[in-house]
């Protein structure tokens, strides 16, 4: 069957010769759209509602370096892994880490959070043309900033999910329930020695 839904993938790309996104819409009129989305997936392709429907654990910190004033690309890119260990070392006092951190997205728009045995839920909405995703908890007493969007960079079976340095610190807050404030506000220190960065999670489809 897989291979059947791999092999007509492929001829409506050939056949169309259109736009990822309009072969897509048609891929998903013909088998359906979580099938289209497993294929979007299988192919490479890009961001959309059904390849975000599923299980995903956490694998590590995200960073991306948007800015022009990185002084290179080699640089930016040592920069965003020296960025990224020491984030995700932050992440893991607050219990976010592999194993311990998950995020289930629903075909409903419903969403749910969990952190050991803490589970905070929400509805989420996506935008497939900006690749952004917009998180709304579920009210979280005492925690201002319920509402959070994420950029999205997806590759293979991977999905990151990016913020500013500061709403990530209220997402941390949201989800873990933890009150170290000095510990979590050193993510804004570290974010803000580099201009232009976003970061986030980087999970894995279960």
């Amino acid at each position: 069957m897989k291979k059947f839904v791999f092999l007509m993938a492929l001829s409506l790309m050939s056949v169309c010769g259109a736009s990822a996104q309009g072969w897509g819409d048609l891929l998903k009129g013909v088998i359906g759209e979580e099938a289209a989305g497993a294929v979007n997936s299988l192919l490479g392709g890009g961001f959309s509602t059904a390849s975000v429907v599923g299980s995903w654990s956490y694998e590590e910190a995200a960073v991306s370096l948007s800015s022009d004033n990185l002084l290179s690309q080699a640089g930016g890119m040592v920069a965003s892994g020296t960025l990224g260990d020491k984030i995700d070392d932050v992440l893991a006092k607050a219990g976010i880490k592999a194993g311990a951190f998950q995020m289930t997205f629903e075909g409903n728009s419903k969403f749910a959070a969990t952190i050991g045995s803490r589970t905070l839920r929400g509805t989420y909405s996506v935008n497939e043309k900006n690749k952004t995703m917009q998180l709304a908890f579920n009210i979280v007493s005492g925690i201002p900033g319920t509402n959070f969007t994420a950029s999205v960079e997806m590759s293979g079976g991977s999905m990151s999910l990016l913020f500013k340095a500061d709403k990530l610190l209220q997402l941390v807050k949201a989800v873990s329930g933890y009150t170290n404030n000095a510990t979590l506000s050193t993510i804004s220190t570290l974010a803000s020695a580099y201009d232009g960065v976003k970061v986030g999670f980087k999970l894995k489809k279960n």
